[in-house]
């Protein structure tokens, strides 16, 4: 029953080729697998050296593309070479280098990427030897592509690990929330004062029983945080947070009583904020973490902030406008 459709499709082929011989009995389906659609590859033929390429029965020649590099000047091309020009200088100067492994194994990944995209895009399978025959990629442009932005990762890394804060002057702490802020009634129509206070009230003596069953040691604050704290993302790691400086990262409220902590293991008062009551516990003072955990946080804040497209893109772009670049149009003419 599983390759019905596939069945029901291959007896429709096969009425249409015989339908000249209704007589004969329907052949029952096979019972082999059904077998996946591949694509294949054109015919490979050899083409002059005066032609780039070939469309149906249309060559287009060597001469229509210089003609085409002598209109435009090789703009797109020329930008590319200036990017370029610019991301090896800043990796020069960052000390950044490529390892031949680290880039084989890269140009494999992207090779397999192009592959996957490719059967996503068509719906059928094709290997990449196949793409390349068919669109003309070739696995220099892969490797010139995958070169390129391990440079440019590598030195906007080394650009970005300038900026990246030292734990010296964090906090890392846990909390408990519990929400006061929109908290709609049983008819889910915004409270009134009156009842806005008094939900407050109950919120406030439930997050005090909470911290009182912690400290007489009925349960811990992480098993707390993830039983009671309505910051489930937060919660569900037993209310641990990131770490974070005074920078604004979060509220002022909750930012003073989080560096008011002195000792590891120190349960802050209640705090209220906007979003409702909250309890600190403090994990640890940046300036006391060991080195390890420094030197963990410092890759994980580079980490985090190469990976973001957007970022580095704006740094190469600032980088293009700050460099000298004098064009020369006429350097591009090709004589042919």
């Amino acid at each position: 029953m599983k390759n019905l459709s596939i069945f029901s499709t291959l007896a429709l082929v096969g009425l249409l080729a015989t339908a000249s011989s209704a007589q004969k009995p329907a052949a029952k389906p096979s019972a082999k697998p059904p077998v996946k659609p591949t694509v294949v590859a054109p015919k490979k033929v050899v083409l002059p050296s005066t032609i780039v390429a070939r469309v149906n029965n249309r060559d287009i020649t060597t001469q229509e593309l210089v003609d085409l590099i002598n209109r435009t000047g090789a703009r797109d091309t020329v930008q590319k070479l200036i990017q370029y020009a610019i991301i090896e200088e800043e990796a020069r100067k960052a000390g950044a280098s490529i390892d031949a492994k680290d880039l084989a194994e890269k140009v494999k990944t992207e090779k397999q990427r192009i592959v996957a995209n490719m059967a996503s895009q068509t719906g059928s399978p094709q290997t990449f030897n196949e793409i390349t025959a068919r669109y003309g990629l070739t696995e220099a442009e892969v490797e010139w592509g995958v070169r390129l932005q391990i440079l440019s990762q590598k030195a906007y890394a080394k650009q970005v690990e300038k900026q990246v804060p030292t734990l010296d002057a964090q906090v890392k702490v846990e909390h408990i929330l519990l929400l006061t802020m929109n908290q709609p009634g049983p008819d889910g129509k915004p409270l009134s004062p009156d009842d806005q206070k008094k939900k407050e009230d109950e919120q406030r003596k439930r997050l005090e029983g909470i911290v009182a069953d912690v400290k007489a040691g009925k349960m811990t604050f992480e098993d707390a945080a993830k039983k009671y704290s309505d910051d489930k993302a937060s919660g569900a790691e037993g209310g641990a947070l990131p770490w974070f400086g005074r920078t604004g990262m979060m509220v002022p409220e909750f930012e003073t009583a989080a560096f008011n902590l002195a000792k590891e293991g120190e349960i802050s008062p209640l705090v209220k904020t906007q979003y409702g009551f909250h309890v600190l516990k403090l994990i640890k003072r940046g300036k006391e973490a060991t080195a390890a955990e420094k030197a963990k946080f410092k890759a994980e804040e580079i980490k985090k902030l190469t990976t973001t497209g957007s970022g580095m893109q704006q740094w190469l772009q600032g980088l293009v406008q700050k460099a000298t670049i004098t064009l020369n149009p006429p350097a591009v003419n090709v004589k042919k």
